[in-house]
């Protein structure tokens, strides 16, 4: 099955939504809304109890965008790609705020002409007690780095 933008489907007495609505995590990111349960299956989209990986093809400023459409969703449930089912709140600390806080950090790395050492050397210390952290942290900082430098 192929979609552009959504794709409705009716189970029962359920209506399924399947949405793309923005680069994310990976440049087709698909989310199942269900908007009388309102819950949310978002795929890498959103992330609870762990870091996010950051890959070479992952827009950071657009997933940033995704999310504010999430956000309009409004759901009490959601099934992160990674993690415990949650609520919004909780996966907007592991994801957009996430994300939110490395773009300034690298932000202000590059109006003060730094580089990528500095990057590697943000302070991630609120992040440490979350799953991968140890794996990821640096990798992220690098990659984010990398995609704002030239922009």
């Amino acid at each position: 099955m192929a979609f552009d933008k959504q794709f409705d489907l009716t189970m029962g007495n359920t209506k399924i939504e399947l949405m793309h609505i923005g680069a994310s995590h990976s440049p087709d990111d698909i989310q199942l809304w269900l908007a009388a349960e309102k819950l949310l299956m978002s795929g890498d989209t959103a992330f609870n109890e762990r870091m996010l990986p950051i890959f070479p093809h992952t827009d950071i400023a657009a997933w940033i965008k995704t999310w504010d459409k999430i956000e309009a969703l409004r759901p009490e449930v959601v099934i992160p790609g990674h993690g415990a089912p949650t609520d919004l709140a909780t996966v907007t600390k592991f994801t957009k705020d996430y994300l939110s806080y490395m773009l300034g950090e690298v932000e202000k790395i590059l109006e003060n002409d730094g580089d990528l050492v500095d990057a590697y050397n943000i302070d991630q210390s609120a992040y440490r007690d979350w799953g991968t952290y140890r794996e990821l942290h640096q990798r992220n900082a690098a990659r984010i780095f990398r995609q704002m430098e030239f922009n």
